[in-house]
């Protein structure tokens, strides 16, 4: 077993013990990945909680650790298949458990600096740290953390809140329930039309440095508090549009109950 891995897999039967959940089977699963080439990944989990941190490093390793079930037959299936540069890789959960105890499944990968990924869950959190390229997160039902991201960024959650942060060219946010935090680091550019959505929760957008939009924003519940200077402002009830930075393409931002607040580092939002 992989010091990495039994790390893992003790973090994961100390979280269980700690919540007063009997313990059950645990196991582990690893596998290393070399790329000559930019890397393409794809990785889908039925119901796992994903971490996913980036390094200095022209491979990738992928680590699945379980509680309360075991990895092979009648138990977690993993998928997985490599062609050239690209990594495809699945977790499956059976679609029926009996008994009791604690189940967890947890991925952790490491990947390399500057990649294609396509990571989803159908039920856990997402979290992603220290890469970027063109980067698409997706749970059914959990929060999702991507800090220290670079470049394109699309993350979306059923339910739970986002926190992002990084120098972004592309960002795409959506939750149907939850908060969504976004720190923009000094060269964050909307190169195309961003947008951050919400079903009910606060949007906060802090960047460093400038930034050229055209700002859209609206809440059903709530008002839009801004601290930079906006030209040719429209306000309508819970609605502001106007351009910051001289404008640019649309930054649009979506909350059906919550307050939006968009300020420059170092400002207070009012």
């Amino acid at each position: 077993m992989a010091a990495g891995s039994q790390a893992l897999q003790t973090l994961l039967i100390a979280a269980a013990l700690a919540a007063g959940i009997p313990f059950a089977h645990a196991a582990d699963w690893d596998r290393k990945y070399t790329f000559q080439g930019p890397a393409s990944v794809r990785l889908e989990a039925t119901e796992a909680k994903l971490r996913i941190r980036g390094g200095d490093v022209k491979w990738m390793e992928a680590h699945v650790a379980t509680i309360g079930w075991t990895i092979g037959d009648e138990g977690v299936a993993v998928v997985e298949s490599q062609q050239e540069d690209i990594v495809s890789l699945g977790v499956r959960t059976p679609p029926v458990f009996f008994g009791v105890g604690a189940r967890r499944v947890q991925v952790d990968l490491i990947v390399p600096r500057t990649l294609s990924l396509i990571a989803r869950t159908g039920d856990g959190e997402v979290e992603a740290e220290g890469f970027g390229g063109d980067v698409h997160l997706n749970s059914g039902l959990g929060p999702i953390a991507a800090l220290r991201m670079d470049g394109f960024l699309d993350a979306q959650t059923g339910d739970g809140g986002m926190n992002v942060s990084g120098r972004f060219e592309r960002l795409n946010l959506k939750t149907r329930d939850g908060a969504i935090e976004v720190k923009l680091a000094e060269g964050s550019k909307v190169s195309v039309p961003w947008k951050m959505q919400t079903g009910g929760g606060d949007i906060r957008v802090v960047f460093a440095g400038q930034l050229a939009c055209n700002v859209d924003a609206k809440t059903d519940e709530g008002r839009v508090a801004v601290e930079v200077p906006v030209e040719q402002t429209k306000r309508s009830g819970g609605s502001l549009r106007g351009q910051i930075g001289g404008g640019g393409q649309r930054l649009t931002m979506r909350t059906r109950a919550g307050t939006i607040t968009l300020r420059r580092t170092g400002g207070e939002a009012r």
